[in-house]
């Protein structure tokens, strides 16, 4: 799909100048390589629904790194709304802790954290590029060098035949994945991102959180507790 999208895109236009390949390819490693793969390793460690409190802080991170690095000034309502989304973070944490206390929580929540802030980078970069390059020809050729990056981790850490075990049911979910939850979003983030800017971007965003909330309940069974639902409001 990516691979199509950027051919599609580039026809009868400028090829890429090679320093603007070398931001695609820093791009693609950071924010979406990196910081998939360290949320999904945190997701080992943390319930659904604490996994995306900790990972929608990235909008703060944003307003943060455009304050430094882009010279956009960070108002006090702004400063304020961050500070409550922090403190909603640890009523998340304390319920968290409430409910399995002895799980590896905190490596999980480090993990995670640590995807919203390479996401964050990511974000916080691509405006520049998106407005020389496009939304989608951008999108696509960023989210196609990152999976690329995924298909060398997995060919180097994995036996490829262990593909060829996977029952019918994950290929089918992977497909599902890979088009409704990972093509469509990243086109519209990219469209999004040229006609809001990053930082209303990333907080129109935060949509996201609630949304699986919800879901991690209706659909996975978890359990919502009175502290997890103060936490996120």
């Amino acid at each position: 799909f990516f691979l199509v999208g950027a051919w599609w895109t580039g026809r009868g236009r400028a090829p890429i100048a090679p320093a603007d390949w070398a931001r695609i390819l820093a791009l693609a490693f950071v924010g979406y390589y990196v910081s998939s793969l360290a949320n999904f390793l945190g997701l080992r460690h943390l319930s659904v629904g604490l996994e995306r409190m900790i990972l929608y802080t990235y909008p703060s991170l944003v307003m943060v790194g455009s304050a430094l690095f882009l010279g956009q000034r960070l108002r006090p309502r702004a400063i304020a709304a961050m500070l409550v989304s922090y403190a909603g973070l640890g009523v998340g944490f304390l319920a968290e802790m409430r409910v399995d206390p002895g799980s590896r929580w905190l490596l999980g929540a480090g993990l995670v954290f640590a995807s919203a802030v390479t996401y964050a980078v990511f974000t916080t970069g691509s405006g520049e590029m998106i407005r020389r390059l496009g939304p989608v020809r951008f999108m696509s050729w960023c989210v196609a060098a990152s999976g690329i990056m995924v298909l060398l981790h997995f060919g180097f850490t994995h036996e490829v035949a262990a593909l060829a075990r996977l029952p019918g049911k994950a290929w089918t979910l992977g497909a599902i994945m890979a088009t409704v939850a990972t093509v469509l979003p990243s086109y519209l983030f990219g469209w999004g991102l040229q006609r809001a800017g990053a930082t209303a971007a990333s907080v129109i965003g935060m949509v996201g959180p609630v949304a699986t909330f919800v879901l991690a309940w209706a659909v996975l069974g978890e359990s919502i507790f009175v502290l997890q639902l103060s936490g996120l409001a």
